[in-house]
């Protein structure tokens, strides 16, 4: 079962006397117990994605079902989600203490076990009033927040911002085992490539308001292809094939997906493989935005 299905979703925004679209017909999908990395340059429309699919905002177009329902705005459906914003507004007269009492007064499946937990990695200040935390103290505040209700799905945009390296992975260690534990499905928003690759076994890139590329992230990597050659004979009719050094003929090539395909391709040209890898997350994102075909569906691994 799916717990994200998005569906040609649209948006758009009034700048002045012009309108900006932010969601170009997107469309993907996220499986329930997979942490999806949701990523893209800036602009590409995933905070406002995210905003749609918490009833933050209004879609122009498109569907979204959550845990297989387009009811997505029901209450009964809202308590599953657990969520941390790349900007937060908490209550800041109160102390942390209190806020997660507050909290625990609402949701009947607080788990104060899982505030434990946490406060065993990060020994919050629980004590002292919201308004005197920095920015990486509120950042974890919204974290315990968003888990400590057991949610079914958790949405985290930007959930790093702030965090020193230290925390920075002990959340990530704590993110995996979470999910690991409770089987959460997690929407994982993050510029930090490197922090994406390291916690989600899936991707969803997009730019532009559209979908470039989903997949499993294992599965992308080996359907992608860095590659030098040398051939015979010249021009090498490969698409995106760079040309290294034209006295030994020396090419490089970089693709997304198709490897496979790629090298058959090469050797029925008589070409000469001198070096071939996989390329890394960060290649083949750079690589896919690139290269862009968009679209609906974009591509998928």
């Amino acid at each position: 079962m799916n717990a994200i299905e998005v569906l040609r979703l649209s948006k758009s925004y009034k700048d002045r006397h012009k309108s900006v679209k932010a969601l170009n017909g997107l469309s993907f999908v996220l499986e329930k117990g997979h942490i999806g990395g949701f990523v893209g340059p800036n602009g590409a429309g995933k905070t406002t994605t995210i905003k749609i699919l918490l009833g933050l905002l209004f879609k122009d177009e498109g569907s979204v079902k959550l845990f297989g329902t387009s009811n997505y705005d029901a209450v009964s459906v809202r308590k599953k989600i657990g969520f941390v914003p790349e900007e937060f507004s908490l209550y800041e007269y109160m102390s942390g203490e209190e806020l997660l009492s507050f909290n625990a007064s609402i949701y009947r499946a607080f788990d104060t076990r899982t505030i434990a937990e946490l406060q065993r990695l990060f020994s919050l200040p629980l004590n002292r009033k919201i308004s005197s935390y920095s920015k990486g103290m509120k950042k974890l505040l919204s974290l315990y927040l968003a888990v400590s209700v057991n949610p079914e799905l958790l949405i985290l945009d930007e959930p790093t911002d702030g965090l020193d390296p230290i925390f920075r992975d002990r959340f990530l260690s704590f993110l995996v085992n979470f999910v690991s534990e409770h089987g959460t499905t997690v929407l994982f928003s993050s510029h930090i490539l490197s922090e994406v690759e390291k916690v989600a076994d899936y991707a969803i890139l997009i730019n532009k308001g559209k979908l470039v590329l989903q997949g499993d992230i294992d599965s992308l990597k080996e359907n992608s292809l860095f590659v030098t050659f040398t051939c015979k004979n010249a021009p090498v009719k490969v698409p995106g094939a760079e040309l290294l050094n034209k006295e030994k003929m020396l090419y490089a090539l970089s693709v997304v997906s198709g490897a496979e395909e790629v090298l058959e391709r090469l050797k029925s040209l008589g070409c000469t493989i001198l070096e071939k890898r996989a390329l890394s997350f960060e290649e083949i994102f750079m690589n896919a935005i690139n290269g862009e075909t968009g679209g609906e569906n974009g591509r998928t691994a």
